[in-house]
């Protein structure tokens, strides 16, 4: 299962800023996707640590406009200048993983579907914003107008910089409970139950993300 998500109701999930959350340094971001195929401009968020406003991101994971995968490990939560994009545009039709990790002015990277897609490694940032006042959010950003059309399943945060073989493992259909443990910061499976396995977080929806179908995942 997985939380379904129409842009046009502004639908998304959200979760309280933590701890455990607010990830400075080396982080991953993965989650289960699939799009309808209607990508938001300019971007459908998955994930993020940011404000409601375009200038106000730590971290992201999102499709753009063109339903590419991209991720934005941000300094000082202004700007768009930090992105990673994959040059593969995400069809609708398919469950897809999708992934970033972020080594401190080392690299960015992308993948998708569990092979690296893209990667940055000149003038990578030797941190990430810690925009202290905010949570995440799934789906899109209440009050915004990034909203993600399609189902989400599966979300993880790692405050690590995943390896290459580990996303493939999350990606052949591994749990994130059972990738690097000791680095998990956030689970969130999204089967029907909105909770935080990982830090117990308690995860709020907005305008109704409904319970969808999405191929099953293996522990």
């Amino acid at each position: 299962m997985a939380y379904g998500f129409t842009a046009a109701s502004s639908q998304s999930l959200t979760a309280p800023i933590s701890t455990e959350t607010r990830i400075t340094g080396a982080i991953t971001l993965a989650a289960w996707i699939k799009s309808t195929g209607v990508y938001n401009s300019p971007v459908g968020r998955v994930m993020s640590r940011a404000a409601t406003a375009v200038d106000g991101r730590a971290y992201t994971l999102e499709l753009n406009s063109s339903g590419q995968v991209s991720s934005n490990m941000n300094p000082t939560g202004l700007g768009a200048d930090n992105f990673v994009t994959t040059g593969t545009t995400v069809v609708g039709t398919n469950a897809r993983h999708i992934a970033a990790t972020f080594s401190p002015s080392t690299f960015s990277r992308v993948y998708l579907d569990g092979s690296q897609d893209a990667e940055r490694t000149s003038s990578v940032p030797a941190s990430i914003a810690d925009l202290n006042l905010y949570g995440l959010s799934f789906g899109g950003l209440p009050g915004s107008s990034f909203f993600f059309n399609g189902t989400i399943a599966e979300v993880g945060i790692w405050n690590a910089a995943l390896t290459a073989s580990e996303i493939a493992s999350l990606a052949k259909g591994m749990t994130c409970d059972k990738i690097r443990p000791q680095n998990l910061a956030f689970y969130a499976p999204l089967v029907r139950d909105l909770n935080d396995q990982k830090g117990g977080l308690t995860i709020t929806n907005n305008n109704g993300a409904t319970v969808a179908n999405h191929p099953r995942v293996y522990a």
